[in-house]
């Protein structure tokens, strides 16, 4: 858990470097919240392009499917495998 929290951190602090602020609260009309953001800065890029944008299509179900290892301490016994 300590590794993973140590990584958020340093997605975080590369985040704000690359924008100039940490990542917004959950966006209502798409239901993406701040940890989807940090996924390019946590080297998960694959998983971020996989969401279509708001005018394409929802994004239910594409990323809900993932559970990145990453945002899931490895002692939780009940964490997701992906």
């Amino acid at each position: 858990c300590q590794n993973n929290l140590k990584q958020m951190g340093l997605a975080l602090h590369n985040f704000h470097d690359a924008n100039g602020s940490f990542p917004g609260g959950t966006n209502r009309a798409t239901f993406l919240g701040p940890n989807f953001y940090l996924l390019p800065y946590l080297e998960l890029d694959n998983i971020f392009r996989l969401v279509p944008t708001p005018e394409t299509a929802s994004p239910f179900g594409t990323v809900s499917a993932f559970k990145p290892k990453a945002f899931i301490c490895p002692s939780d016994i009940q964490r997701g495998e992906s």
